[in-house]
């Protein structure tokens, strides 16, 4: 068996939208895939080209596409990791829904599997009543006016 090779961060963003497309429609439209990704049809039809050679997406011709079981795997995983890091920005760091939102679509194709685990726990424990405690302590450190995390008076 072959390894396969990983596809590109654009390509998963197509992936991804393909997948939450198909889920909540009973399949993604080009059309629709080229509004929520703000592109044109033609870019769309591209892609999906890369997507069908790859084995991650299915479309009868002129039809709606839809993942195949792998692209499923693959689309909900990003999914997953997207919402997790907008979760952590928003919960932990205090980031802005918005800006929030287009960080995370950046950050979900660069954090390893084991990193995006790390993330969720991390998230998931400072949601916890325990955890909400040591978040206050935690934004304390972090200033909005200042750009990020405050600077120690230690040298």
């Amino acid at each position: 068996m072959t390894a396969r090779r990983p596809i590109s961060p654009k390509m998963q963003d197509y992936l991804e939208a393909v997948t939450a497309l198909a889920a909540s429609s009973g399949g993604a439209r080009v059309a629709d895939i080229a509004r929520r990704l703000g592109v044109r049809m033609p870019t769309v039809n591209s892609a999906l080209r890369v997507l069908r050679e790859a084995g991650l997406v299915a479309q009868a011709r002129y039809g709606a596409v839809f993942p195949t079981p792998r692209g499923r795997r693959e689309g909900r995983g990003i999914e997953r990791s997207h919402h997790g890091l907008k979760e952590f920005l928003t919960l932990v760091l205090g980031a802005e829904e918005r800006s929030a939102d287009a960080e995370a679509c950046r950050l979900e194709h660069a954090v390893s599997p084991r990193t995006m685990a790390a993330i969720e726990a991390m998230t998931s424990f400072y949601a916890s009543p325990r955890g909400a405690a040591r978040l206050a302590e935690l934004r304390g450190f972090l200033s909005p006016r200042r750009g990020g995390f405050k600077r120690s008076s230690r040298k």
